[in-house]
């Protein structure tokens, strides 16, 4: 049996490391060339608690939504689940820009939000200021 000297150590923790490196580049060529899937690809049935999240709704306006049938829903055991497809025809069908963000919207595409000098004047005069 072989002596552990320092250079029969450095050179097995060399050959060691060079071997490690074509691992990781051949783990890397390996790799598929299109992006990650969506995590929400992989659900098929989301809770209460998801659907209020990703719909940023309350628990109540869910409540609300099933009971007037906007949102078809299963019963699983004791719990509440809806199905894929009808979160997403929801999202589509009903689901517009929230109040404060069209209030938003509106203030920065209103004419006078833009204005420089701030004056609610005419163009061209000179507001209040004698010449």
């Amino acid at each position: 049996m072989e002596l552990l000297t320092r250079n029969n150590f450095e050179d097995w923790m060399r050959k060691l490391t060079e071997r490690l490196d074509r691992q990781d580049e051949l783990l890397l060529s390996m790799q598929p060339s299109f992006k990650a899937p969506d995590p929400m690809d992989r659900i098929r049935m989301f809770d209460n608690q998801d659907l209020c999240m990703l719909l940023q709704i309350s628990k109540r306006t869910l409540q609300r939504y099933r009971q007037k049938n906007i949102v078809p829903y299963s019963m699983i055991g004791r719990q509440i689940r809806y199905p894929r497809q009808a979160v997403e025809s929801l999202r589509e069908r009903w689901m517009v820009e929230t109040p404060a963000a069209k209030i938003d919207r509106m203030i920065a595409e209103h004419p006078l939000h833009n204005r420089k000098n701030g004056s609610y004047g005419k163009k061209g005069r000179s507001a209040g200021k004698n010449q």
